[in-house]
């Protein structure tokens, strides 16, 4: 039984960690303590040595492949990562620029909608304004309205008192067919002979044909009946005086009460006739 001692003390020591010895170290590492190994062939021993040598090395070659193949996996995996990260920052990066963009379209759309609203808000205000503006002028207009229509019926009856006023002297005959060839001074002579009354040409200012007035009643009635003959038009004369005006009228009305209305014999039938005084139509 040989007695195998261990090595002197070295500075590099020994290894317990076999995986990361090199082989250049590795003879020199202490593998085995035995202070007392039976007898065996020298041969057996450096044999074992080489196989183990080598069958380590064949594991550090496998682990380092192994470690490099999973090492460029890893790298592969992490470069697509960080493609796939890269497309996503870029997407979000567009995306958020789209945003900004929508978001600053917003604003400036904000700010017109706002101008918009202020422009609107002023010219509401504006109208508001006006149509108050306008219904007190109308008001004072509708004031204004009534007193014109005040002053104008003051005015119109004003108006129909001077002319009635105008009229006094005037005397209206109805009833006196017309002809183209008449003489109205000679018809008012014919009916003074009738009804018993002197009367000289000086007496008469003017003498002439008017058309009747016809009330609104009456003529509706004549047009609904269809009545197109137009009525006959009276005689109007304006006398110089007023009392001999007078005087023709009383003796009219006192010819009329002794009996029927006085005819005058122009043509054949003879026509009655009637003598008014002179009104505006109004009265």
């Amino acid at each position: 039984m040989g007695t195998q001692r261990s090595p002197p003390a070295r500075s590099c020591g020994s290894q317990p960690n076999l995986t990361q010895l090199k082989d250049d170290e590795f003879s020199n590492q202490v593998i085995t303590r035995k202070r007392k190994t039976p007898e065996c062939d020298s041969n057996c021993v450096l044999g074992f040595q080489r196989q183990l040598n080598s069958t380590f090395a064949q594991y550090r070659q496998e682990l380092k492949e192994t470690l490099m193949e999973f090492q460029k996996g890893l790298t592969k995996s992490f470069e697509s990562l960080m493609d796939k990260q890269n497309q996503n920052i870029t997407q979000i990066n567009n995306e958020l620029n789209n945003i900004r963009s929508e978001i600053s379209n917003i604003k400036e759309c904000n700010q017109k909608t706002q101008a918009e609203h202020i422009k609107i808000v002023t010219t509401t205000n504006n109208l508001k304004n006006n149509i108050e503006t306008w219904n007190t002028r109308t008001q004072s207009l509708e004031n204004d309205l009534e007193v014109a229509k005040q002053q104008i019926k003051e005015l119109a009856d004003q108006l129909r008192r001077g002319e009635q006023y105008c009229r006094l002297n005037n005397l209206e005959i109805s009833g006196v067919p017309c002809s183209k060839t008449e003489n109205l001074h000679t018809i008012l002579h014919k009916i003074s002979v009738k009804i018993g009354f002197s009367l000289s040409p000086s007496d008469i200012n003017h003498i002439q044909r008017v058309k009747p007035f016809v009330r609104g009643e009456k003529r509706k009635t004549q047009e609904s009946y269809g009545e197109q003959s137009q009525p006959v038009s009276n005689i109007i004369v304006c006398f110089t005086q007023r009392r001999k005006k007078n005087d023709f009228l009383a003796a009219v009305r006192a010819r009329r009460g002794r009996g029927a209305l006085p005819t005058l014999t122009l043509t054949d039938p003879p026509h009655l006739f009637t003598s008014e005084e002179d009104l505006v139509k109004i009265n």
